[in-house]
C-alpha cells in the first residue's frame, strides 16, 4: 500500500508512522527520485558513497530506518550541517561515530578525507605531519586515531592536555608515555617490565609508570609497587588500586626480606612448618586474590594468628577458610589428620559428641556424612544434616535402635 502511487496521502502519512520498518522505508521510497527506487540496499550504499548526491536525497535517507544507510548519509561530504547535527545524536553507536567523524574531517585536505582510518594511521607515523591535520584528527571517535595524536611529536601542548582527559585508557596513557624519558617512550610492555625489574630506575619514571591504569599495565604498577625507588606517596596510591596483584605487591613490601621473594607455594610451605609470627600471619591475611586462597586457609588454621585476624577471616565466606577456622574447635590429636585419616577415625571409632558436632559443621560432605554415620552420632545430630543425602535414613535407625522393640 505505501508503495501504491494511487494511495492517498492522508494513508500514506499515517503509514510514515507504521510499527513496521519496512512499511515506514517503503513511504520513504516515494520521496526518491525514480532511478533511487529501484535500488537494494547495498546499491543505495554504494551509490550515496558518490559525491554528487543531492542534498534532498540525503536529508530524505537520513530518516531511513536502515543505520548502514543512515551511516551512508553521515559519511557523504554533501550531507549538511543540521543533518549531520541530527545524526550525530543517533540511536545507533556506528551512526553516531560516523556523523562525529565528518564534522571533524570536513576540515582536512582533501588528500587526508580521502584516507580511511588505517591509511590515516599509517600517514601519522610521519615527521611533518601539520599541526592543523593533529588538531583536527584529535575530535576523531577513533581512539586509535587520537592515540596516534597524542603520541605525535608535533602536537600542540593545549592539544596534548585535551587528549589527557580522554575517555579511553590507551589515549591517556599515550600522553603520559610523552613525561618518560626519550629511552622510555618506545618500549613496550613487556621491555618496561623488564627494565624495572633489573635496572635502578629513577623516583620520577616509577611515579609516571603508576599512573598507566588500564588491565594490560597491571604488571607493570605491581613491579612498581615492589621497586625499592617507589616514593611513600605512590605506593599509598598502588594500595588502593582496583587490581588485586598491585595491592599485594604493596603489602608484600611489608613482609620481612626473606618472606618477600617467596612465591605462593613456598610461603604456603613456610606457614604449615615454620613457627611464624603474629605479624606475618596478620600481613598474609590481607592476601585477598584467588591464588591466595589455600595461603589465608593456612592462616586460619595456624595456632599463632590472632582472633581479631580470624573474625576477619571467618567474613570472607570462602569455604576452605571456614573449613580451617572450624577445624582449629577440634582437639589437638584431631587437628593433625589429614581429611583420609579424619575420615577413618570417624568411621572406625566411636567419636565423643563434641567432636561429630564439630564434623557436622564441616563444608565438606564426605567429613558430614562421616561424622553422621558414626555410632555415637545423636539425634540432633542427624537432624543437622538432615537436608544430606541419606541422614533421614540414618535418622530412621537411630530411632530403631534406640526405641525400637
Amino acid at each position: 500500500m505505501a508503495l501504491n502511487p494511487q494511495t492517498p496521502s492522508d494513508v500514506i502519512e499515517q503509514l510514515r508512522d507504521d510499527d513496521d520498518s519496512d512499511v515506514q522505508e517503503a513511504v520513504l521510497n516515494r520521496q526518491l527520485p525514480v532511478d533511487w527506487r529501484q535500488l537494494d540496499e547495498a546499491e543505495k550504499i554504494e551509490k550515496l558513497q558518490e559525491e554528487n548526491v543531492g542534498p534532498d536525497i540525503l536529508k530524505a535517507f537520513a530518516k531511513s530506518s536502515n543505520w548502514r544507510i543512515r551511516a551512508a548519509v553521515a559519511s557523504n561530504e554533501n550531507t549538511p550541517e543540521d543533518v549531520l547535527k541530527q545524526l550525530a545524536k543517533d540511536d545507533d553507536s556506528d551512526v553516531q561515530e560516523a556523523a562525529l567523524n565528518a564534522v571533524a574531517y570536513r576540515e582536512l585536505p582533501k588528500e587526508w578525507r580521502e584516507l580511511d582510518d588505517d591509511e590515516k594511521l599509517d600517514k601519522l607515523k610521519e615527521d611533518n605531519v601539520p599541526t592543523n591535520i593533529l588538531e583536527i584528527l584529535a575530535q576523531s571517535s577513533n581512539w586509535e586515531i587520537r592515540k596516534a595524536i597524542a603520541l605525535h611529536e608535533n602536537t600542540p601542548e593545549e592539544v596534548i592536555q585535551q587528549l589527557a582527559k580522554d575517555d579511553d585508557s590507551d589515549v591517556q596513557e599515550a600522553v603520559l608515555n610523552r613525561q618518560l624519558p626519550v629511552d622510555w617512550r618506545q618500549l613496550d610492555e613487556d621491555e618496561k617490565l623488564e627494565k624495572i625489574n633489573n635496572q635502578n630506575v629513577s623516583e620520577e619514571v616509577l611515579t609516571i609508570l603508576a599512573q598507566f591504569k588500564s588491565w594490560n599495565y597491571t604488571q607493570i604498577r605491581a613491579a612498581v609497587a615492589s621497586n625499592e625507588n617507589t616514593p611513600e606517596d605512590v605506593l599509598k596510591q598502588l594500595a588502593k588500586d582496583d587490581a588485586s596483584d598491585v595491592q599485594e605487591a604493596v603489602l608484600n613490601r611489608q613482609l620481612p626480606v626473606d618472606w618477600r621473594q617467596l612465591d605462593e607455594d613456598e610461603k604456603l610451605e613456610k606457614i604449615n612448618n615454620q613457627n611464624v609470627s603474629e605479624e606475618v600471619l596478620t600481613i598474609l591475611a590481607q592476601f585477598k586474590s584467588w591464588n591466595y586462597t589455600q595461603i589465608r586457609a593456612a592462616v586460619a588454621s595456624n595456632e599463632n594468628t590472632p582472633e581479631d585476624v580470624l573474625k576477619q577471616l571467618a567474613k570472607e565466606g570462602e569455604s576452605e577458610i571456614t573449613e580451617a577456622i572450624l577445624q582449629r574447635q577440634l582437639p589437638s590429636d584431631w587437628q593433625k589428620l589429614d581429611e583420609n585419616q579424619k575420615l577413618e577415625r570417624l568411621k572406625r571409632e566411636k567419636v565423643s559428641e563434641e567432636v561429630l558436632v564439630i564434623f557436622s559443621n564441616s563444608t565438606k560432605p564426605l567429613l558430614r556424612k562421616a561424622a553422621g554415620s558414626n555410632k555415637n552420632a545423636s539425634l540432633a545430630i542427624l537432624a543437622q544434616l538432615n537436608d544430606d543425602g541419606d541422614s533421614k535414613q540414618r535418622a530412621w535407625k537411630y530411632i530403631l535402635r534406640n526405641w525400637g522393640n
